[in-house]
């Protein structure tokens, strides 16, 4: 087990990983099709979905679906923006090395990070991103949690071991 820290939510972003890990099909990944929100109610407004975009000029990540607290935090809603673009690109840089961290190792990602949204004070937050796919193999989308914690503000982010639990102090 890893400890993480102590998120906002508390388990939130453990329950998350745990009901990922229990969608996997031995070493297959879990696909969207074995998602059923209605599994997680408590966790959708800060769920999301990314779509993973390949092309001939590198991968691309756009919002499929944002939950109401995510789109509260972050002052408008993020459904169907490019990641790449909702910001600077030094402020979307993290992010997208996230998802692709998660992408290429076919593992979750946790990172704990600072930002300044729109209209608000500095902002800590933890947030998982895991990996899905269509046909067990290819990743062609992410499932993540967004959890402000008002507590921690270092930074800290690294692709989960193969069968690395959370453990949440």
């Amino acid at each position: 087990m890893t400890t993480v820290g102590e998120p906002y939510e508390p388990g939130s972003l453990r329950r998350l990983h745990t009901y990922w890990r229990s969608k996997c099909r031995g070493d297959r990944l879990p696909g969207r099709q074995d998602i059923d929100p209605t599994d997680l109610p408590d966790l959708l407004p800060n769920l999301f979905l990314l779509d993973v975009e390949a092309s001939e000029a590198g991968r691309r990540y756009r919002f499929r679906l944002t939950g109401t607290g995510f789109d509260k935090t972050f002052g408008n809603k993020l459904t169907g923006q490019w990641a790449d673009e909702i910001a600077p690109p030094g402020r979307t840089r993290p992010l997208i090395a996230a998802c692709e961290e998660a992408v290429t190792t076919k593992r979750p990602h946790f990172w704990r990070n600072v930002l300044t949204p729109p209209n608000r004070a500095v902002l800590r937050y933890q947030r998982l991103v895991c990996p899905l796919s269509t046909d067990g193999e290819t990743v062609d989308m992410l499932i993540g949690l967004f959890a402000v914690d008002e507590r921690h503000g270092n930074r800290y982010s690294r692709p989960l071991a193969t069968g690395e639990q959370i453990k949440l102090l």
